[in-house]
C-alpha cells in the first residue's frame, strides 16, 4: 500500500489539475487525495462531506471512483451509480445516497449506518 502511494506521488507532474485550485466545486485537496489513492489502486469511500472528492472536470463522465460503476458530474449536478453497490446524487456538491453493502445512508451531514471497512 505505501509503495503504491509513493509511486503515485512520484507521478504528481501528471496530476491533471496541478495548476488549479478552487475550494468549490474543485479541484481542491480532496480531489488531489482521491487522485493519489486511485493512482495507487486504492479504493477509499470518502466522507460525503468531502467537497471535491467527485470532481473530474467541469463536465465529465466515466467509470466511477473505485471502477465499480458509472459517474457523471457537472459543477451543479452529478450522479454516481454502482450496480448492487450504491447510488449517489450530487447537488451543488452535496451528496445524497444509499449504499447497499454495507447498508448506510449518505447525506450532506455525514454517513449513517455501517461504516465501510476496507
Amino acid at each position: 500500500m505505501a509503495e503504491g502511494i509513493l509511486a503515485a506521488l512520484d507521478q504528481v507532474s501528471v496530476y491533471p489539475f496541478r495548476h488549479q485550485y478552487h475550494a468549490w466545486p474543485g479541484p481542491n485537496s480532496n480531489t488531489f487525495v482521491r487522485w493519489v489513492l486511485e493512482t495507487a489502486d486504492l479504493v477509499i469511500d470518502f466522507d460525503p462531506r468531502a467537497i471535491g472528492k467527485d470532481y473530474f472536470a467541469r463536465w465529465s463522465s466515466g467509470v466511477s471512483v473505485g471502477r465499480f460503476g458509472f459517474q457523471w458530474e457537472t459543477p451543479c449536478l452529478g450522479l454516481k451509480f454502482g450496480p448492487m453497490i450504491e447510488i449517489e446524487i450530487h447537488i451543488i456538491c452535496l451528496t445524497f445516497g444509499l449504499c447497499i453493502w454495507p447498508l448506510r445512508l449518505k447525506s450532506p451531514i455525514g454517513s449513517f449506518g455501517e461504516s465501510l471497512k476496507r
